[in-house]
């Protein structure tokens, strides 16, 4: 079963503050979100893509549909591009 990733543990598996977090969301350097409800969430499988991606981790990332990886690949490029 996919797990949905909530801010508070999107942010504290990229090791950054609340603060700098939604600065890195404002900027679209992260995925976008998908809305349930009040709450913003990310599948599982798009934050670990993003992390291994962001990270340069030599290892495949999970599959995604391509709508997703694009969304990955965009926002890895937007982070990429801004040197946060």
């Amino acid at each position: 079963m996919i797990r949905n990733i909530t801010r508070q543990e999107f942010a504290r598996r990229l090791g950054v503050k609340r603060t700098k977090f939604h600065d890195l969301l404002a900027g679209g350097c992260l995925p976008p979100p998908r809305r349930i409800g009040r709450d913003l969430v990310w599948l599982e499988p798009v934050v670990d893509a993003f992390i291994i991606l962001a990270y340069g981790y030599p290892m495949p990332i999970p599959e995604l549909s391509a709508e997703l990886e694009h969304e990955v690949r965009e926002a890895v490029m937007q982070l990429h591009n801004e040197k946060i």
